[in-house]
């Protein structure tokens, strides 16, 4: 797992090391980019999601940044006739990396790390008490999509894998597809 995360941060630091003498063709001010993601969900489970980000280019195509992650979850159902009813939030941040392959298409990293409840989190039973809070820390590799819209704008899908899944990860699989924008 290390050596995979030692390995993305080495290709950004190649990656911007060969581009080197494209960094001065980008004026500071077109370097810095925001954007973010969110979801809404309703039903028996509720889930609402805001993810914004900052980012700077390092060069044309490699990018690092901050993600900030908020949400709220309500859930209300049954599943095999046992009662589910919680109310949480999650929170965290994280560094991430993007290298842009051509004019679509990128590869990603993430460090997220995550404040979760223990009383709904820690089914392992890590912690001596049900009362608090612990972080959770995923590294998030992939790749996806990006659609420019405007000439500094454009939408984007990525396909993440959760390298260190656990039992006591917030999402249900350790797959994660995200949808976003950026400007």
């Amino acid at each position: 797992m290390r050596n995979i995360l030692v390995l993305s941060i080495l290709l950004f630091f190649v990656s911007s090391n060969l581009s080197a003498q494209n960094r001065d063709k980008i004026p500071f001010s077109e370097r810095i980019y925001f954007g973010g993601g969110f979801g809404l969900s309703f039903g028996d489970i509720t889930n609402i999601e805001v993810s914004p980000h900052v980012g700077y280019k390092i060069t044309e195509d490699a990018s690092v940044g901050v993600q900030l992650q908020y949400q709220f979850l309500n859930a209300d159902y049954y599943y095999y006739g046992a009662h589910f009813k919680y109310q949480t939030t999650i929170y965290g941040a994280g560094p991430f990396a993007r290298y842009m392959l051509g004019d679509r298409y990128f590869l990603m990293s993430e460090l997220e790390f995550l404040s979760l409840e223990k009383k709904y989190f820690d089914v392992m039973n890590f912690y001596e008490d049900d009362n608090g809070r612990f972080v959770y820390t995923s590294v998030l590799v992939g790749g996806g999509i990006f659609q420019q819209t405007g000439d500094r704008s454009g939408v984007y899908m990525a396909l993440l894998y959760n390298i260190n899944d656990s039992s006591n990860s917030p999402y249900s699989s350790p797959l994660i597809f995200r949808m976003g924008f950026s400007f």
